[in-house]
């Protein structure tokens, strides 16, 4: 997994990140890639290894992705279909005691989208945006010799 994640940032920063857009069209392909930063999470576990209470989860750094497909309505409105899938390292410590140094905490997320491009003389481009997204998935992931567990 780890090679697959560094290939994959290395081919997204061997391109032009940002939005492409053909001249004689409204429609854009956008693709993103960024450094995750996630707080620690804390929660419930129900039935894992036999155990069920408080379970720490530190997270460490990762990385997120995304692609995204919009339509420019005018010259002030675009709208978007956006996914995109955020992962980071993290280390695990079950109710007993029970540590896994090795892990990771991942999501999916899929959204809708709208821009308003101001218009300006500047060379920005200012934008305000707003979307709607529902995560699909969230999966922490426990890892040790005997294998990985989810």
């Amino acid at each position: 997994m780890k090679r697959l994640t560094q290939a994959v940032a290395t081919t997204l920063l061997s391109t032009s990140i940002g939005s492409f857009a053909n001249a004689s069209s409204n429609w854009y392909v956008k693709p993103t890639f960024g450094i995750s930063s996630l707080s620690d999470q804390s929660g419930q576990v129900v039935d894992v290894l036999g155990q069920t209470g408080d379970v720490d989860i530190n997270v460490d750094s990762g990385f997120n992705l995304g692609l995204g497909a919009g339509y420019f309505i005018n010259d002030n409105w675009t709208i978007e279909l956006y996914w995109e899938y955020r992962t980071n390292d993290s280390e695990t410590v079950l109710p007993s005691g029970i540590e896994f140094t090795e892990g990771n905490f991942a999501s999916s997320m899929f959204a809708a989208n709208t821009y308003y491009y101001l218009q300006t003389d500047s060379q920005w481009q200012w934008f305000v945006g707003a979307g709607l997204a529902v995560i699909q998935e969230i999966d922490v992931d426990l890892e040790d010799a005997s294998g990985e567990r989810s």
